[in-house]
């Protein structure tokens, strides 16, 4: 489950607009606003 809300802090979003998911289950983010990729494992820790 992940949970996040609007901010700069690790796990907040500004404008998310794309998400990608490799093999191994890890998610990824981009976040247009904050001007960077998130990573996310397959449980939600960031």
């Amino acid at each position: 489950m992940f949970e996040g809300g609007k901010g700069t802090e690790d796990g907040e979003f500004d404008s998310p607009t794309g998400i990608a998911v490799d093999g191994n289950g890890n998610v990824f983010v981009a976040d247009t606003g904050n001007g960077r990729i998130e990573k996310f494992s397959s449980t939600g820790r960031f």
